[in-house]
């Protein structure tokens, strides 16, 4: 049985009761969501620029090469330092443990100053300015 076989109610033709339903608007969130086509606009096209930035990617590049290069050179010249005052005074592998440990925490920490640093400068440029030009955390624009 058709569920329109069903219907007590008075008979109606398809094409009548299709256009009395689409002329409803919904309610709840999304009627809240259609009210301000610009602010989705906005933020429909931050996205898009967001993902399809190459210089997003450059920076990703860069920052990793400076990450590495950070923690391998100075864990490098402990190691080595280390080496040659081992060989030196006949100390066994003291200094090298001792100036390697010493070049990769070092190294570490530059590494974490760079990533914080570079992740600040990226989230920076993404945020709004109001007139008085002060950034804007975490507010939206009210038009």
């Amino acid at each position: 049985m058709s569920p329109r076989s069903l219907d007590t109610g008075p008979a109606h033709s398809d094409s009548a009761h299709s256009a009395s339903t689409e002329s409803q608007a919904p309610a709840g969130p999304t009627s809240a969501r259609r009210q301000d086509p610009r602010a989705a606009l906005d933020r429909d096209l931050e996205r898009l620029e967001r993902r399809s930035s190459e210089e997003s990617f450059w920076h990703s590049l860069a920052l990793l090469g400076t990450v590495g290069w950070s923690v391998a050179i100075p864990s490098a010249l402990g190691a080595w330092s280390g080496h040659l005052l081992d060989q030196r005074w006949d100390t066994g592998i003291h200094f090298t443990l001792g100036l390697l440990s010493l070049g990769v925490a070092l190294g570490t920490y530059t590494a974490w100053r760079a990533l914080s640093d570079g992740t600040k400068s990226r989230h920076s440029a993404r945020e709004p300015e109001d007139q008085t030009g002060e950034r804007r955390v975490g507010s939206r624009r009210d038009s």
